[in-house]
């Protein structure tokens, strides 16, 4: 095989070197694997030579599927490190060329459909080995050039493009990345993109996470859990099954070691309770907050203390704002607003202002609320939240609107939400995703109220806000809104539509 490619290297003839090529194909249709490990095992950077023999490769399918379980099979046994000197990290060789090699065979675009089948495990490992390839020399002298994360990044990109992927692809720099961090950092972008263009195969993607979760590696153990955090902030249509594995894994963190990963799957279980819907949160409401709680042996002072108390508390009321009986939902809104006037007199209104931002939409919507009762504990809610927020705009409109027996809840959303685009315009795309988890509920004045903020709000957002907007998801559910049973729902989706292409 050696002399086979030295002799490639001398070839001019474009015909003949084509031919050449093909018997390489031939001969690995007849031993495949001696010929991918013989090709794997050139020095790097590889030889153009190489290269060309890798493309001539990727026109077998069979020949590439053998190729990408070796890849699959080499970075669930092989470390990271090939060994350590001091605080330096050195990488192993073997992995690298494999990398180098997916570059090269992706960029077959011919390949689509069979790349498409092996993303969710093939990309998964890419990013999680990006993650130990940070502050990493290479193990040779005559390659220090090549940057290990640079190679990831080059790949991953690659097989991105191959997938048809382009907008996540986007998301990936081509270099900068040098500490754990910056994985981290890029993480939720990522994840933001892929929910749009390709969460048919996140299921996929999540089982191949689980099993990084549990590696003995912190930084794989970080950017996994980092990945299922993200996926329950920005997956918006994430089935029942989906989210229940989810947040059992961050549960399971816990445990954890590093403090890094409790951390994040602290936020992630946090963003559980926020967004989804109360058939998943009120199954795991209690474990969540038991975890909580437990964190309390970190805090010294009675004033922590009372701070993590006032947020467990607001934490756990929230579902109950969904509850069919009328009297639990105006007790929790009740509940809700003796909770903010408490932490306003004990000065840790700062900390609970940040929770205060996910309340907003359910506070607004059930001013329409059918049941007496719940709309006057919004209004007392909203009395004692507005001195938290240090806003005199946004208390004057509070105070004024709900004065009245009869709330106008048009004029006082859409002065409420102007404010905010002018104060907390960042906070807008937040506001409308949590509209959106309540264009499923069964109560129609709910429905076709939420689709009325949603409007609202969109045409508050400038065009940063905007940007940011998840387009493909929202539109495809407001589209199903549009054959809504009930009229009034329908005419709110198609007024929100519209908004869209207004804006």
């Amino acid at each position: 095989m050696d002399k086979l490619l030295v002799t490639f290297n001398k070839i001019e003839c474009a015909r003949t070197k084509a031919a050449s090529l093909r018997s390489i194909v031939i001969m690995a249709t007849s031993y495949p694997k001696i010929v991918m490990n013989n090709l794997l095992n050139q020095p790097l950077p590889y030889q153009l030579v190489i290269c060309d023999c890798l493309g001539a490769l990727s026109t077998d399918e069979s020949v590439v599927l053998i190729f990408f379980d070796h890849f699959k099979k080499l970075f669930k046994c092989t470390t990271p490190y090939a060994e350590k000197h001091s605080d330096t990290n050195i990488t192993s060789l073997q992995p690298l060329q494999v990398i180098c090699a997916l570059n090269e065979i992706c960029k077959n675009v011919q390949l689509q459909s069979l790349v498409k089948q092996q993303f969710p495990d093939v990309f998964c490992r890419l990013i999680i080995i990006l993650a130990s390839y940070t502050e990493v020399e290479m193990p040779a002298k005559d390659i220090q050039c090549l940057k290990p994360t640079n190679l990831c990044l080059k790949a991953a990109k690659q097989i991105l493009t191959c997938c048809g992927y382009d907008e996540v692809s986007k998301v990936l720099p081509y270099s900068g990345v040098t500490e754990l961090k910056d994985v981290l950092d890029i993480i939720p972008k990522l994840t933001k993109e892929m929910c749009v263009v390709a969460s048919d195969i996140l299921p996929s993607f999540v089982s191949s996470l689980a099993q990084f979760s549990r590696s003995e590696c912190i930084p794989w153990r970080s950017c996994a859990t980092k990945f299922l955090a993200s996926l329950l902030e920005y997956y918006i249509d994430i089935s029942l099954v989906l989210a229940e594995n989810i947040i059992e894994i961050l549960l399971g963190c816990q445990s954890d070691s590093s403090c890094m990963v409790r951390q994040i799957a602290f936020y992630g279980l946090g963003v559980a309770l926020e967004k989804l819907h109360w058939d998943i949160t009120s199954r795991y409401c209690d474990g969540i907050v038991d975890a909580f709680l437990r964190t309390l042996e970190y805090y010294n002072g009675k004033e922590e203390l009372q701070v993590v108390l006032e947020l467990t508390a607001a934490v756990r009321i929230k579902p109950l704002f969904e509850q069919e009986s009328g009297d639990l939902r105006a007790a929790s809104f009740y509940f809700l607003g003796d909770l903010a006037d408490s932490s306003l007199r004990g000065k840790n209104a700062d900390v609970f202002k940040e929770h205060i931002y996910g309340d907003f939409v359910p506070l607004l919507l059930h001013l329409v609320d059918e049941n007496e009762g719940v709309v006057q504990g919004c209004k007392y809610a909203l009395q004692r939240i507005a001195p938290i927020l240090n806003s005199p705009n946004i208390s004057k409109t509070i105070q004024k609107n709900i004065s009245t027996n009869n709330v106008n809840f048009t004029e006082l959303t859409s002065e409420f939400v102007a404010i905010l685009g002018e104060e907390l315009q960042e906070l807008l795309p937040v506001l409308l995703q949590a509209c959106a988890s309540y264009w499923k509920t069964e109560c129609i004045l709910i429905k076709a109220h939420a689709l009325l903020l949603a409007r609202i709000i969109i045409q508050a957002t400038n065009e940063e806000s905007f940007n940011e907007i998840p387009m493909v998801t929202l539109s495809h559910r407001l589209l199903n809104l549009c054959e809504d049973c009930d009229p009034y729902v329908r005419a709110q989706a198609i007024k929100t539509v519209s908004s869209f292409f207004l804006k």
